[in-house]
């Protein structure tokens, strides 16, 4: 059973965040207003709707495979279904986020060998994101890889045997001929990306024409008189804008850039003394939460470069990603510990934390299988009739034998008996005075001498009236003084 923390917040709606690990499953987690979690795998889901909250492991899909490990994952702004997943091996799988059906593949080519042997990168994808059916491209994908091969290319049918039918390369260009790309980052708009990785400082590009419009200037040297090299670990857009552009360095740095102001950039403040792993904008458009390597998130104002505050518990190893909700006061944060935690923006606290075995590598919000979960089935306008079922005797047959007994009593009596089947409150009233008239009958009959014929009527007078000369004296004592 996964090890997990949970605090209740009362009125939040369900939650779904998916997590890629490093072997390349996906957990796919659901939190209902924290009295449910519901994690999963990249190939697997953890699904959990337990009486107390608890999650459990519900299905999973794939194998483990260290060849197949998850490195990037990304999903459509415009809410189309499908989830992006960038492995190992090379290949992009899009999935359904609900049942995890494949529904698209495509293989990321590789670069040529000239290029490849002058440098330390590798053909591994550093950077992903996923076009819509809304985008100017259709449903498209654009890869980057750590020697600065960007292609743009449209997702391709599967057939039969889930081998894709035809690739469709829509644009491809170099980010960079030195250096090791290690981020990338679209706008909102999705007509520009920026990039950057060690040795390659930040550069903007025209994703349709596939040319560079904005490059970053090295900082002023220190006071020192040394200039730290290039090394852009993490990269974010900070508003719908692609103007402002935040990023975090392996020199545990987060710069402000402006690219309509200057090169350099306009604000730059040190956190920690790990490289910033990762940075993530909040839909205010002003902060930002940073995640390091030795494992500290915190919210900093981009507007003064103020500290905001930390997100409170611990992270015993390196934070690889954050996701702010798009909706809800929540950041989902994951890393190489293996736990999948729920902080609130408002609070900071923890909310929920999950441990899922693997080294965590990315997490996402699924707000729109959120949506379809949280829906509630109509009722119909006009209710059926309900049968009714027949009344079944009762088990104690004493008791029902003294239930008729007692009617046929009332009833000689003159007393009506109602049985609740349209009787009117008036009815009712005269029913319970009735009953209380036939309880006092019957205590006053307890009392009064019983006859059997047999010359007992003497014995029954005498004791009564033994009875009544000790109330008699009983009411003569006088009261004692207090």
């Amino acid at each position: 059973m996964p090890r997990t923390l949970k605090v209740d917040l009362p009125g939040v709606p369900r939650i779904r965040a998916l997590c890629g690990d490093s072997l390349g499953l996906i957990k796919d987690g659901l939190f209902s207003s924290f009295p449910a979690l519901h994690a999963a795998h990249l190939e697997g889901v953890i699904t959990t709707e337990s009486d107390l909250g608890a999650p459990k492991v519900a299905a999973r899909w794939g194998d483990p495979d260290p060849q197949q490990g998850v490195l990037c994952m990304s999903m459509s702004n415009d809410g189309s279904p499908g989830l992006a997943i960038a492995r190992k091996s090379n290949t992009v799988d899009v999935i359904d986020p609900v049942s995890g059906l494949l529904e698209s593949r495509l293989v990321v080519p590789k670069s040529s060998a000239d290029v490849a042997s002058n440098r330390d990168a590798s053909d591994a994808v550093c950077g992903l994101h996923l076009f819509g059916e809304s985008s100017s491209w259709g449903k498209a994908a654009l890869t980057c890889t750590e020697l600065g091969d960007a292609i743009l290319q449209r997702l391709p049918e599967l057939d039969e045997e889930q081998i894709p039918k035809s690739e469709n390369f829509l644009s491809r260009w170099s980010v960079s001929q030195t250096g090791t790309v290690l981020c990338m980052a679209v706008d909102a708009s999705e007509q520009y990306a920026a990039f950057g990785g060690k040795g390659v400082d930040l550069s903007v590009w025209d994703i349709k024409k596939g040319s560079r419009i904005w490059s970053a200037k090295a900082p002023h040297r220190d006071n020192l008189g040394l200039m730290s090299p290039a090394w852009v670990t993490a990269v974010t857009f900070l508003d719908d804008d692609h103007k402002k552009i935040v990023v975090g360095t392996g020199h545990h740095q987060v710069r402000l850039y402006d690219t309509s102001a200057q090169r350099r950039p306009v604000l730059a403040f040190d956190y920690g003394e790990a490289p910033i792993r990762t940075v993530t904008k909040d839909p205010n458009g002003t902060s930002v939460y940073v995640g390091t390597g030795h494992g500290d998130l915190a919210c900093f104002d981009m507007q003064t470069g103020k500290l905001i505050g930390g997100f409170k518990g611990k992270c015993a190893g390196s934070i690889r990603s954050v996701v702010r909700h798009p909706s809800l006061p929540l950041i989902a944060s994951c890393g190489l510990d293996r736990y999948l935690r729920i902080h609130s923006t408002q609070t900071r606290q923890l909310l929920a934390s999950m441990f899922l075995k693997q080294q965590l590598v990315s997490v996402l919000f699924d707000a729109r299988v959120e949506r379809a979960v949280t829906e509630v089935p109509s009722l119909p306008d006009v209710a059926e009739p309900m049968a009714v079922e027949p009344e079944k005797p009762s088990a104690n047959g004493a008791k029902s034998l003294k239930e008729k007994k007692s009617k046929l009593k009332r009833q000689a009596e003159g007393a009506p008996v109602f049985d609740g089947q349209g009787a009117t409150e008036e009815a009712a009233a005269t029913n319970a005075t009735s009953g209380q008239k036939l309880k006092k009958k019957s205590k006053s009959s307890r009392q009064d001498p019983v006859v059997d014929g047999v010359g007992t009527e003497e014995k029954a007078t005498a004791v009564n009236g033994e009875k009544r000369k000790k109330k008699k004296k009983s009411k003569s004592k006088p009261a004692k003084s207090i």
